[in-house]
């Protein structure tokens, strides 16, 4: 409660330094019990350490430990067993010709020309679990003794699905 007259502090409450802090200690102790009696005036006071909040961060660093170990090891096994990338498998399926053309010429360099056609289907097994896409190839044909290719070949863009064989 508030008191009618104001009243002059006293010499002795104004010492700000004091050289030993027991006395500082003792003399905060006594303000606290003196001003803890107004029911005006609230103190907020220091949790007293008890062991709670030390006790429950602890468990909770030891819980988010936990958790990192079994998502290193998830991710570890995954890395080695499902996500491992495992090369494709190609095989020719068929070849079929679907022209033939011989041609005699008058030069001395290509007396003869051969021109053939042929339509080849390959297979493409992906054992991985993820489909896998290919752009536009073409191939050239070598033949022994001739420098340079005798025929090109070419493929048109695709993609290949998961097989499970």
């Amino acid at each position: 409660m508030a008191e009618a007259e104001p009243k002059k502090p006293k010499a002795e409450d104004h010492v700000d330094v004091v050289s030993d802090a027991a006395k500082v200690k003792a003399k905060a102790k006594a303000k606290a019990k003196a001003i803890d009696g107004d029911a005006d005036v609230e103190i907020a006071k220091p949790a007293e350490q008890d062991g709670h909040g030390g006790r429950l961060l602890r468990r909770a660093c030891c819980v988010l430990g936990v958790v990192a170990a079994v998502a290193a090891m998830v991710m570890l096994v995954l890395s080695l067993t499902v996500l491992k990338v495992r090369d494709p498998t190609l095989s020719m399926d068929s070849v079929t010709v679907e022209r033939f053309h011989v041609g005699f010429g008058t030069e001395a360099s290509r007396p003869l020309r051969i021109n053939v056609t042929l339509v080849a289907g390959i297979v493409i097994k992906n054992p991985n679990y993820e489909s896998m896409r290919f752009a536009a190839s073409t191939t050239e044909f070598y033949v022994d003794g001739v420098p340079e290719y005798v025929g090109l070949g070419s493929a048109p863009p695709g993609e290949v699905d998961f097989s499970s064989h």
